[in-house]
C-alpha cells in the first residue's frame, strides 16, 4: 500500500521472526527483510493504526479519525 492510498479490500498482513531475520508481508508477498536483525531483549505483537509524519501530508483530515478493523490474529511457533 501507498501512503494515503485506502485500500477498499481486506489485506493480509504478515511477518515471520526468526534469529536470522525478519520478513513482512502483504497479502502473502514479501515487502521487506530485514536480515541479521539486532534485537536482544523481549520483543511483543503490537497491532496499531500508525502514519508518520511524512505520511499525513497525504490525509485528508475530513476523512479523520480513522479506523481499523483487525478480523483475527494468528500467532505460532
Amino acid at each position: 500500500l501507498k501512503p494515503g492510498i485506502v485500500s477498499k479490500n481486506a489485506n493480509i498482513y504478515g511477518f515471520l521472526w526468526t534469529p536470522a531475520a525478519y520478513v513482512w508481508y502483504l497479502n502473502n508477498k514479501i515487502i521487506f527483510k530485514l536480515d541479521k536483525p539486532s534485537a536482544v531483549g523481549p520483543m511483543l505483537l503490537s497491532i496499531r493504526h500508525y502514519s508518520t509524519e511524512g505520511d499525513r501530508k497525504n490525509f485528508d483530515a475530513k476523512n479523520m479519525p480513522d479506523d481499523v478493523d483487525v478480523d483475527w490474529v494468528k500467532v505460532w511457533k
